[in-house]
């Protein structure tokens, strides 16, 4: 399902963010959604699996507590998203012109001096900037904030975001 080179960053005070692409048969496309379950299922299968390496958990525990698609435009990058769970993960899905440029996800550091840390002087920090080729994957902590900068004016790009949490077995 991946092509083997998962990617990991490490940003302030140990803070890691996990990037890893699908292949092959599962690669993203705009009908995603709109295909069989079982590949939907397969989908949400390797995103616990990717995100397992970052969790330092048993994939087999990861729960996928909300799956939704959204539509970035050009004006979209204007706010700051963040998971509502521990984990979150976010898979490109497709871009409206192949001939753009690559969008990119903006990881900012919501903790208070992060700003300071990363870019002294500057009021906002610098964010982590990562590439979204289609059928890339990220994942990251749900506190973390993002966006996408998208395209041209005109352009849009469709991302999968996944909140996830580890199961926890009662006595």
């Amino acid at each position: 399902m991946s092509d083997g080179s998962d990617i990991r960053l490490h940003l302030l005070w140990a803070t890691e963010l996990l990037i890893s692409r699908v292949e092959g048969e599962l690669r993203a496309s705009s009908s995603l959604l709109a295909n069989s379950e079982e590949k939907v299922r397969r989908i949400e299968e390797f995103i616990c699996l990717v995100s397992s390496k970052l969790m330092g958990a048993d994939p087999r525990k990861i729960r996928i507590t909300a799956r939704r698609r959204e539509s970035w435009t050009t004006m979209s990058n204007l706010r700051l998203c963040r998971g509502s769970a521990p984990w979150q993960a976010l898979m490109m899905l497709q871009r409206s012109h192949e001939d753009d440029e690559v969008p990119t996800l903006l990881v900012h550091d919501p903790r208070p001096a992060a700003e300071a840390v990363e870019a002294p002087g500057s009021p906002f920090g610098r964010p982590v900037v990562v590439p979204l080729a289609i059928g890339a994957v990220v994942a990251m902590p749900g506190w973390l904030e993002w966006s996408i900068r998208p395209l041209l004016p005109g352009s849009t790009c469709d991302v999968l975001r996944f909140d996830l949490s580890v199961a926890t077995e009662r006595a």
